[in-house]
């Protein structure tokens, strides 16, 4: 199909560049053409994509662990259109289904406040982050985690039925060779 086209040439160069002999050029064109037919691939793809994504996320949510547990920092909303309400209701939304997993939502007078002065609160800014570490969980790292287990599951349900249709022509050439 049309994304395996681009996949499949990707392939013939690099095994183009790495390949030794002339044979191992065929490979990689004759595992796409394999997955495709089988249905495969885009589950192999979508895997890798969504492995990458995992990755990426995990970092970052590290990352910003490691800064918010190390440093104190100020949460401050600032906008010219929007008005404080606007943010309220935007914060409350974004942290509801963090606030189901027990991760903390910034109460609506300390969101208002943040828009104005950057609040001196402790109590503020450990909502604040933690409403934030709760948003990147929730709806960046959960849903690519549940996508890779999906891709996962389906390549490997899809790999046990995997097989190689013998009765096409590029195999009939090849049977008469190796079968005795």
């Amino acid at each position: 199909g049309q994304l395996a086209s681009p996949l499949a040439r990707l392939w013939l160069w690099l095994s183009g560049r790495l390949a030794r002999d002339a044979r191992a050029l065929h490979l990689g064109p004759a595992l796409v053409g394999l997955l495709g037919r089988a249905r495969l691939l885009p589950w192999a793809l979508g895997g890798l994509v969504h492995g990458l994504w995992l990755l990426i996320l995990g970092s970052a949510l590290a990352t910003l662990l490691a800064l918010l547990s190390g440093r104190s920092y100020l949460f401050v909303w600032e906008t010219t259109l929007l008005g404080s309400d606007t943010f309220v209701l935007l914060t409350q939304v974004l942290g509801a289904l963090p606030q189901l997993l027990g991760f903390p939502q910034p109460d609506p007078a300390s969101i208002a406040a943040s828009g104005d002065a950057a609040s001196p609160l402790a109590a503020a800014r450990q909502a604040w982050a933690g409403w934030l570490l709760g948003v990147v969980l929730v709806y960046g790292l959960l849903p690519r985690l549940l996508l890779t287990m999906l891709c996962l599951w389906r390549w490997r349900r899809g790999r046990q039925r995997l097989r190689l249709d013998v009765e096409r022509p590029g195999y009939l050439h090849l049977r008469e060779r190796l079968l005795p």
